[in-house]
């Protein structure tokens, strides 16, 4: 600074001092303010030093000084605050002393704390640094002192205030810091006695942060627990005080089987105690401790620990409120809860003795289980014992239904392993077809191929004890692998009989295994075999009769072959469904059986319900409408419904609803349709057509030939009591709808009289159901003919080299007839 820099400053400095005197107004109070901050940008070049000026230039905390007696002026309490701090950080003893003392008058002025709360976080971090620094005054140290004990941080006022005993003991308030730091010690070394005498000398003053501390650490260490959330909770501030009564909480939680409402108020407490320094490292790591303890939201609380255990330290281990509560628990949630902490501060050993006091109970969650047996299988030295948690926490991850994570153990036990085994490729495989449910195509894609990839690597190693579970996979995944493609392009019932060969073997070789015909169901109602696939569930719902996924697997097969479900289904899907699968889902479910009972305005009646966006939904919604309603009521659902089914490429479909609403439209379709399509179904709707568009002159013997050959009851009552009266409600010529009468009573009648339980083949034979690969459909046809009871076929299985898991199938199939026999 040059001497005409110093003698500019001053000038400044004296022009500020005169412009603020009595009586000033706000334009000579804001010019002052102006020639202040020209005048501090020339005092901090000198970078806070106290000489080395020339003679007569303003000092920075002198400048800083006028500032704050400028916000002052002005009321602006808390930039007054500011504006002092920042000058006892650059001020030499004298003046630090007096401005330090100034700010503490402030501060017990603020009733609500608000002007400890609104001090910058970079002038707390230089005030808590120059509290450390021996150069400063005592002044400045009990500053520090006394903004920590402002925000509730008592173990932090107490740390400072005992660097110097003449701030320890410089008045009432510090010297109860300076008494509870000696109770939170004997505390922490477990002398509850020693601890109580010690606070009593300073019992009197209860109203003192510090020593509600003392007090409630103290119930808690005693085993009070409500008695220790009663004291913090009183406490009006935020800090220390407030971690007890989380603590104090969590512990009654990990006593508690149903632990839910007690989490969820600890919680609560935690963001409480947080709010006022949501970044700092002690209220992060106690938010950190009730997730990971509460086994909610462990991803997340494994973030918040290693953000909290960066930022606190090596301090943490002096905490005065994590060093009691470490010498009171020892139940199993803590431990898992320390086991994290021991992996996210990087300390193997203390890892490994954490895990070993562990203990798999009720109380804890198999999420909870499943991660402490893998920071622990990171921790042991021994391949074999690594090799051995890793799979005991894919089995925990399991039954949590975490995949992801089951799959990730997997994936390193078995890279351990010097020769994987049968066994650990299999459960590999399983973890990873169920991790493609994740809801991410892409992912899912490469997960199921990953897992097909890897039971071709096991092919032609199976016997009697894996190919049952071998099939079984090999069907999950060939199903998962065609309902991924399927997302992406049509694909037929008739393509999608690659896993139903596995599924029946695996069915066949554990017949006691619900799961197994559950599973073959969906992958025979996706082949649209629909006799077959109610029977199956039906044999699963017989021995799990209270699996909500099975019951559900019943009621889509039973609707889609009977049409009409019986009693026990129909009670599930009114009283319970809405809470497993959904109302939408419910109500479509129940409206459509509503529909096949010939009882139309009733299920209209749940419409409001039917949310479901998907199109069989949007279907039954419609018929409902148009059935109770009319066809013109429902012309704007029934064009929907033709753009849907021309967007997922049937035309058939489309072309049977652009009948009601544009029948010129319809002939276009039907003509585009008719491919000579053999089914039953696929006759009926172009017949149909054709009895409309030729206003009732041809069509019918068509249309009765197709209903006669049909096996299924569902579509007999789809006819009976939807298709047909709504085709003739909208019809104008009186000769249509007679014929249509006609057809409606004759596929009444079929409907009363059909077989509901006919062989497991009789789609086959009625060519309902088709494939594509007529050596696949022979094959199929001959496992559904063992599982239905016929011998006619013989011991001698089709061979199909072509079809993945062509070896497992022979050697599945091996295993059944030894059984058999």
């Amino acid at each position: 600074m040059s001497e005409r820099e110093a003698t500019v400053a001053r000038a400044r400095v004296e022009l500020a001092r005169a412009l603020v005197g009595p009586g000033a107004t706000e334009r000579e109070i804001g010019e002052a303010e102006k020639q202040l901050h020209r005048a501090l940008d020339v005092a901090s070049a000198s970078d806070g030093q106290h000489d080395g000026h020339p003679s007569g230039a303003p000092a920075e905390w002198e400048v800083l000084a006028e500032l704050a007696e400028i916000a002052h002026l002005r009321g602006a309490a808390q930039a007054e605050v500011d504006r002092l701090v920042q000058a006892v950080l650059v001020a030499p003893a004298g003046p630090a002393t007096t401005m330090a003392e100034q700010v503490v008058q402030l501060l017990e002025s603020s009733s609500d704390g608000a002007l400890v709360e609104g001090l910058p976080p970079a002038l707390r971090s230089g005030l808590w640094a120059a509290a450390h620094d021996q150069r400063q005054p005592d002044a400045v140290v009990q500053l520090a002192a006394r903004l920590a004990l402002a925000r509730g941080n008592v173990a932090a006022a107490g740390e400072v205030s005992r660097q110097r005993d003449s701030v320890a003991s410089a008045d009432t308030e510090l010297r109860a810091v300076s008494v509870v730091a000696g109770v939170l010690a004997d505390l922490a070394a477990g002398d509850v006695e020693a601890a109580d005498a010690k606070l009593g000398e300073v019992r009197h003053l209860e109203r003192e942060a510090s020593v509600v501390l003392a007090t409630a650490l103290l119930h808690y260490a005693r085993g009070e627990l409500e008695e220790a959330r009663r004291v913090a909770e009183a406490w009006p501030g935020s800090g220390d005080v407030g971690t007890v009564a989380v603590i104090a909480l969590l512990r009654e939680a990990a006593q508690e089987v149903d632990a839910s409402a007690t989490f969820t108020a600890a919680r609560t407490a935690a963001t409480r105690t947080a709010r006022h320094d949501p970044s700092a490292g002690e209220p992060l790591l106690l938010r950190a401790q009730v997730m990971l303890e509460g086994g909610e939201e462990l991803e997340l609380g494994r973030e918040l620990l290693t953000t909290a255990v960066s930022r606190t330290g090596p301090q943490l281990d002096e905490l005065p409120w994590w060093r009691v509560q470490a010498r009171a628990r020892d139940d199993d949630r803590y431990t898992y809860f320390r086991a994290e902490v021991a992996a996210a501060r990087g300390r193997p050993d203390e890892l490994r003795g954490w895990a070993e006091r562990y203990r798999a109970t009720t109380l804890t969650t198999y999420a909870q289980d499943g991660r402490l047996r893998e920071l622990w299988a990171g921790a042991v030295d021994d391949e074999q014992r690594s090799t051995e948690l890793l799979r005991e926490a894919a089995a925990d991850y399991r039954r949590a239904n975490d995949m992801p994570a089951a799959v990730r153990c997997l994936r390193a036990a078995r890279a351990r392993e010097p020769a994987p085994d049968l066994e650990s490729g299999l459960d590999l495989a399983e973890a990873l077809w169920g991790s493609s449910f994740d809801g991410q195509t892409e992912r899912g894609r490469d997960l199921v191929a990953e897992g097909l990839g890897l039971l071709g690597e096991l092919e032609g190693r199976h016997g009697p004890d894996t190919a049952g579970r071998a099939c079984l996979l090999w069907g999950l995944l060939l199903s998962r692998s065609d309902a991924l493609l399927a997302l992406e392009q049509p694909l037929g019932a008739g393509h999608r009989w690659r896993p139903l060969p596995h599924l029946l073997l695996a069915a066949m070789l554990d017949t006691t295994s619900s799961y197994r015909w559950a599973h073959l169901a969906w992958a025979l109602t996706d082949a649209d075999l629909r006799r077959p696939a109610a029977w199956s569930a039906r044999r699963g719902l017989d021995l799990r009769p209270d699996d909500d996924w099975v019951i559900q697997t019943c009621v889509v097969t039973e609707a889609n072959w009977q049409g009409v479900l019986p009693d026990d289904l129909r009670d599930w899907v009114e009283k319970t469904a809405p809470g497993v699968a959904g109302a939408g889902w419910a109500a479509a479910i129940l409206g459509y059986d509503l529909l096949m009972r010939g009882l139309p305005q009733d299920a209209a009646a749940l419409l409001p319900r039917m949310d479901l966006e998907e199109w069989w939904s949007h279907e039954i919604r419609t018929l409902s409408l148009a059935l109770a309603a009319s066809p013109a009521e429902a012309s704007g659902e029934l064009r929907d419904l033709v753009e849907e089914a021309l967007s997922s490429g049937n035309q058939l479909d489309a072309a049977w609803y652009a009948l009601l609403v544009d029948r010129e439209r319809a002939r276009e379709l039907a003509a585009a349709a008719d491919d000579g399509d053999p089914r039953p179904a696929a006759e009926s709707r172009l017949a149909a057509i054709e009895v409309v568009l030729s206003d009732g002159a041809a069509g019918a013997d068509r249309y009765a030939a197709s209903v006669r050959r049909a096996r299924r009851p569902s579509h007999l009552y789809q006819e009976s009591e939807a298709a047909l009266p709504l085709l003739e409600r909208a019809q104008d010529d009186e000769s249509t709808r007679t014929v249509l009468r006609q057809l409606t009573e004759l596929t009444a009648a079929l409907a009363r009289d059909v077989e509901h339980a006919p062989a497991l083949t009789a789609e086959l034979e009625s060519q309902e159901a088709q494939c594509e690969d007529a050596e696949l459909l022979r094959l199929v046809r001959h496992l559904l003919r063992h599982v239905d009871g016929d011998p006619s076929p013989g011991d001698e299985l089709p061979t199909l080299p072509y079809l993945p898991g062509a070896a497992s199938a022979e050697a599945a199939w091996v295993a059944y007839l030894a059984a058999r026999a």
